[in-house]
């Protein structure tokens, strides 16, 4: 399960308790695939090589939250990946400096050889609070 990064859940308390204003994400969120997990503050180390590009989740490619999560009501799917271990994702805001958002480990790491699809069912990417 991903969870919230620090700087993203303090903004999103301070603003539930009326002491800031919070800024709406910047649709859509993009998807990183990260060969090191990152932490609370920190970012993972990101895939590279290949024709490895991250992926984008519109708004739309969201189910309504229940429970206290949110999941992907779609397939994400990472084509041509290079040879790597993916232990995690980290996902960002569209903004001109993007913000990262959420991250979370994968629940068993996944290794790919050179032009592999990596793919994510529907409902497998989930964010929630705790």
């Amino acid at each position: 399960m991903a969870v919230l990064d620090t700087t993203e859940a303090n903004r999103y308390l301070e603003a539930l308790v009326g002491k800031t204003t919070y800024t709406a994400t910047v649709a859509p969120i993009k998807l990183d695939l990260c060969t090191a997990v990152g932490s609370d503050t920190v970012a993972g180390t990101k895939v590279t090589g290949g024709g490895y590009v991250l992926q984008t989740i519109a708004a739309a490619g969201w189910n309504s939250a229940a429970t206290r999560q949110i999941t992907n009501n779609g397939i994400v799917s990472f084509t041509n990946m290079p040879v790597a271990t993916v232990t995690s994702v980290d996902a960002t805001d569209s903004a001109g400096t993007p913000q990262r958002k959420f991250y979370g480990n994968l629940a068993a790491s996944r290794t790919t050889a050179s032009g592999d699809t990596l793919s994510f069912a529907a409902s497998a990417i989930v964010l929630g609070m705790g």
